[in-house]
C-alpha cells in the first residue's frame, strides 16, 4: 500500500467515525409555543317576529265599537321585544276607492295603521289578493297611511319596479359585526289584474 492510498483509508475511516458520533448526538427540544386563543366575534342576535294575514277591518274607530282594544294586545309584548316584527296585510287603508267584484273586500280608515305602529310592527308585505281591493287610489292612500306611521312595506308600489324593491335592515354588535336583513314579497293570487306593471300600481307578481 503506498503512502496516497494509506491518507485516503485515513480519511475515510475518520469521515465515517465523524457521521457515527454525529447521529448520536441528540438536538436539543426546541421549546413549544403558547398557542394564542382567537378572538371569537359573534355576529348580533337578531330577532324576528313573523305574523301572517292581519286584517283591521273590525277595529275601525266608530261608536258601536269605541271600546275595541288592539287586536294586538295579548302579543304586544313579543312583538315589541323583536328587533323586526312584520306582516301580511290583508286589507286596504283609505276611505276612498269602488269595492271590485269578489267574495271578499277588506279596507279599513287609514290611521287604524296605528295599530301596527304601537303594537311594534316596522315592515307588512302587501303582496296578497286584498290589496287592490279598493282600487288603486286605495293602495296609494294605504302607502300613504304606512309612510305617516313609519312603517315599511314590500310587494307592492307604484309601478312593477317599485313593488320588486328590497328592503334591508343592518344590526351592529359591539364588535362591529354587522347582520343585514333583507325582504321582498311576491303574489301569485288571483285577480290577476292587481298585478303591477312598468306604468301601472300594484302587487309583486310571483312570475
Amino acid at each position: 500500500m503506498n503512502k496516497q492510498d494509506l491518507v485516503r483509508r485515513i480519511c475515510l475511516l475518520a469521515f465515517v467515525l465523524f457521521i457515527m458520533v454525529g447521529c448520536q448526538v441528540k438536538p436539543e427540544p426546541s421549546p413549544t409555543p403558547t398557542p394564542t386563543v382567537p378572538e371569537v366575534k359573534t355576529p348580533p342576535a337578531v330577532t324576528l317576529a313573523a305574523v301572517g294575514d292581519v286584517s283591521l277591518v273590525k277595529y275601525a274607530p266608530s261608536k258601536e265599537n269605541a271600546k275595541n282594544t288592539s287586536p294586538f294586545k295579548p302579543v304586544e309584548d313579543e312583538l315589541k321585544s323583536a328587533d323586526i316584527a312584520f306582516c301580511n296585510l290583508e286589507c286596504a287603508l283609505s276611505k276612498r276607492g269602488v269595492a271590485r267584484e269578489k267574495d271578499y273586500v277588506f279596507r279599513a280608515p287609514p290611521e287604524t295603521a296605528k295599530l301596527l305602529e304601537s303594537a311594534g310592527f316596522k315592515l307588512v308585505t302587501l303582496a296578497n289578493n286584498h290589496s287592490v281591493d279598493f282600487g288603486r287610489d286605495a293602495m296609494q292612500d294605504t302607502f300613504s297611511a304606512l309612510d305617516k306611521y313609519g312603517i315599511d312595506w314590500v310587494g307592492a308600489g307604484e309601478n312593477l319596479g317599485d313593488a320588486r324593491t328590497a328592503k334591508f335592515y343592518s344590526f351592529t354588535n359591539e364588535h362591529g359585526l354587522k347582520t343585514r336583513l333583507v325582504f321582498l314579497a311576491y303574489s301569485n293570487m288571483l285577480p290577476l289584474d292587481f298585478y303591477a306593471t312598468a306604468e301601472r300600481a300594484g302587487t309583486a307578481p310571483a312570475d
